[in-house]
């Protein structure tokens, strides 16, 4: 099941979209990538995505 493609989330490299179905799945906290396809998911409210750079990522673990 795509998770994402059913709430109409489709990111521009198709590759990417099953990282996006496991993320909603697991509801997890980010999306940890310095992939720009990503960026596209910050324009989603529901289901909310969280896309963080790694750079980011490490200072929020500081």
């Amino acid at each position: 099941m795509l998770l994402g493609d059913e709430r109409g989330i489709k990111i521009t490299d198709e590759d990417d979209n099953k990282f996006v179905d496991c993320a909603i799945s697991s509801n997890a906290d980010f999306i940890v990538t310095n992939d720009r396809h990503f960026n596209i998911l910050k324009n989603i409210e529901f289901p909310k995505v969280n896309v963080i750079n790694v750079d980011d990522f490490l200072n929020k673990l500081k």
